[in-house]
C-alpha cells in the first residue's frame, strides 16, 4: 500500500514515537501535495488556458511567499464572486437586527395613548363581559363582509 512505502522510505519510522510519525506523514503529504500544484503550473496545458498569464505569476508568487520562512499569517479575502457578480442590488443586502423586517413603505402601527398613569392596564381590557363578545361579533362580522368583498384581510 502507499503508506507502507511512504514509511520504508524514512529511515528509522518505526523507532519514532507516533507523535513523530505523524508529523513525517504530513511533512510527507505536504511535499506531495507541493509537487502536485507545480506539476499544475507548469505541466498542464489545461489549467493555463484558463488562467491569464498574470493570475498564473501571482498564484505563484503566493506560493513562494507562503513558503519562505519570513512568511506572517493574514487573513484571506476572496474575490471570486466579485468577478462573476456585475452588481449586487440594495434590496438583496442583508440587514441584521430587527430593522431588518422594517420596509421603508410600511406603516407605522398606531401607538395607543394612555389616559391615566395611575392604572396598570388599558381601560379596554376592564370592560365587561358582554361588552367584549359583543365587539367581538362585530369584528367577525366586519372581517367575513371583507372575505366576500374578496379583500385582504391582514
Amino acid at each position: 500500500s502507499p503508506k507502507n512505502k511512504a514509511t520504508e522510505d524514512i529511515p528509522g519510522f518505526a523507532d519514532m514515537t507516533p507523535a513523530e510519525q505523524a508529523q513525517a506523514r504530513m511533512h510527507m503529504a505536504l511535499k506531495a501535495a507541493d509537487e502536485k500544484i507545480k506539476e499544475q503550473l507548469t505541466g498542464s496545458a489545461a489549467g493555463t488556458e484558463s488562467k491569464t498569464h498574470q493570475e498564473q505569476l501571482q498564484f505563484s508568487n503566493a506560493i513562494k511567499d507562503i513558503e519562505s520562512s519570513s512568511f506572517i499569517q493574514s487573513s484571506f479575502v476572496s474575490n471570486r464572486y466579485d468577478k462573476e457578480k456585475t452588481g449586487s442590488k440594495k434590496e438583496e443586502e442583508f440587514s441584521f437586527g430587527t430593522a431588518a423586517e422594517f420596509k421603508p413603505d410600511m406603516a407605522v402601527k398606531k401607538i395607543l395613548e394612555v389616559d391615566d398613569l395611575s392604572k396598570l392596564a388599558h381601560s379596554n381590557l376592564c370592560v365587561d363581559p358582554e361588552v367584549k363578545m359583543d365587539q367581538w361579533v362585530e369584528r367577525l362580522k366586519s372581517l367575513r363582509q371583507k372575505k366576500l368583498e374578496g379583500e385582504v384581510i391582514k
